[in-house]
């Protein structure tokens, strides 16, 4: 028997923005793709930074960082989806050919930053921290990584997270992430005590959320050692790690936050929601001049959460989320092909037409095999 360790939704890349670098350059927040290139223009020709060394958008190795770009495009790099009654491979679709041609123009500008393709995560980071990149996508929890760091080296940085680009019809769209993340927890058959693990997952639910006075109690107690609910998944003891919560709990957290705020107190909302509100009245008050956790708990839980849910969210399903036994075999050099071209081609070091180069030797050393098997085992 098994149980599996679930991902919650909208876990999808957001825009985030210097908002105190749009506030002194007059900007208005973006909403098409070419409000968002116009906007990294702005930040670039006006050095905003102050460093001569303004990056328009900071980004790591992985192409796949602009997915919502693609998305404007009606291009999903990376995701099986359903196209004309198939499931298809979204990379080696047309309409990745005209998103491709659009970020290696703007690469070409230097509205993206020339290092990306060498840069890892925590570099990426520094060019947040340090002041020098004015936009990036990052998912609703950013502020729980090293970017609310930003208002230690300058306590006026402030972020802001929006929706966009938005495609033509106004949807900002992203595709469904694989609904088992993680993994999947088995017991063995035959074994004298399944339960056990129920009891252990609800055990470790108690203490994360802290639903119950014990977990409260000992949370308080052990504050000194950073135990704290946003860092639930990092440095909390937990017997099993798994996520045991609705699918649009971001939602219901935003709401509870909302509600309390407009009560004026955090009584009756849950025990691990209660940091989140108090960040949210600090914020309020103070602005950015708070500590760099705080302002990383707004950031996330108000910021993250609220545009997480934007009403123009349009949320694609995948067409197809497993294995098949080709991509045992073939699928790390395809994708490591994929990857290849979307840099070469993003970074001029080829030209447009070498998407099709792609597709067609793509479709040759397996694609073609391994698109067959995925449309048999969909329509299962």
């Amino acid at each position: 028997m098994g149980l599996p360790m679930t991902n919650i939704g909208n876990q999808h890349q957001l825009l985030w923005i210097r908002k105190d670098w749009l506030d002194k350059v007059g900007g208005k927040l973006p909403q098409s793709v070419d409000d968002v290139w116009n906007l990294a223009k702005t930040f670039v020709e006006k050095d905003v930074s102050g460093t001569g060394k303004t990056i328009g958008f900071g980004m790591n190795q992985d192409a796949m960082n602009f997915s919502p770009i693609f998305a404007a495009y009606n291009a999903f790099p990376g995701q099986w989806i359903k196209k004309d009654g198939k499931v298809v491979y979204g990379s080696v679709q047309p309409e990745m050919k005209e998103a491709l041609a659009d970020l290696a123009q703007h690469y070409k500008e230097g509205l993206i930053d020339k290092q990306f393709a060498v840069r890892s995560d925590e570099e990426k980071e520094a060019l947040v921290i340090n002041g020098q990149a004015g936009m990036l996508f990052n998912p609703w929890w950013i502020g729980y990584t090293n970017y609310k760091d930003s208002i230690k080296q300058d306590p006026k940085a402030e972020w802001v997270a929006v929706s966009a680009p938005v495609d033509e019809n106004g949807k900002f769209k992203t595709i469904r992430q694989d609904p088992v993340g993680g993994g999947i927890v088995v017991v063995r058959k035959g074994y004298p005590h399944p339960e056990a693990i129920m009891k252990s997952i609800n055990l470790t639910t108690d203490f994360l959320y802290s639903l119950t006075d014990d977990a409260v109690q000992y949370k308080k107690e052990h504050a000194s050692e950073g135990l704290t609910d946003h860092s639930r998944w990092n440095n909390e003891p937990t017997q099993i790690p798994m996520q045991v919560d609705y699918d649009d709990v971001l939602k219901r957290y935003y709401d509870d936050i909302m509600k309390a705020d407009k009560a004026g107190s955090a009584d009756g909302i849950q025990e691990d929601r209660v940091v989140s509100y108090e960040a949210y009245q600090e914020f309020k008050q103070k602005g950015t001049a708070i500590d760099a956790n705080t302002y990383g708990e707004y950031l996330s839980r108000i910021e993250g959460q609220r545009e997480a849910n934007n009403p123009n969210l349009e949320v694609i399903p995948a067409g197809f989320y497993g294995t098949t036994e080709t991509m045992k075999l073939k699928w790390a050099n395809l994708q490591k092909m994929e990857q290849e071209m979307m840099l070469k081609i993003i970074m001029g070091q080829a030209g447009i037409d070498a998407f099709d180069q792609f597709v067609s030797t793509w479709k040759k050393t397996g694609g073609d095999e391994i698109t067959q098997e995925v449309e048999e085992m969909s329509s299962r």
